[in-house]
């Protein structure tokens, strides 16, 4: 029986933010899912403050770097088949320009997929 999918490509009409869920994670499913996850999405604090704009930047700046990033790992997650993965996210940050380079990454845990800058991540171990 053949399935017909409907997407929803409309914007949400406030900015969505970042929930916190814990001291160290950021719930950001909402905003993950306009890039292609199903499932819950958080990231590190550490990656969060590393994606917020500089005094010099605009305000909107943050929105687009968060939508980036996911979609950058999103595409990742999809090619590596759901398996961890570390990546590379670049952006420009001010003015004149400034290259940033993020290394970024991303592993499931039982309760959501987690990106995390890669000098803060602390690798689980599996007996």
């Amino acid at each position: 029986m053949p399935t017909q999918l409907a997407f929803d490509f409309s914007l949400p009409a406030q900015p969505v933010m970042p929930v916190i869920r814990s001291e160290e994670w950021l719930d950001v499913t909402d905003i993950a899912r306009g890039v292609g996850f199903t499932g819950p999405v958080e990231i590190s604090l550490a990656l969060n403050e590393a994606l917020e704009p500089h005094k010099d930047e605009q305000e909107d700046a943050y929105d687009q770097r968060m939508f980036d990033c996911l979609w950058l790992v999103h595409l990742q997650w999809t090619l590596s088949e759901g398996e961890a993965a570390t990546l590379n996210f670049l952006f420009e940050r001010g003015k004149p320009s400034v290259d940033v380079r993020l290394r970024i990454s991303v592993e499931a845990q039982p309760t959501a997929i987690q990106l995390t800058l890669v000098e803060t991540f602390e690798p689980t171990i599996w007996l």
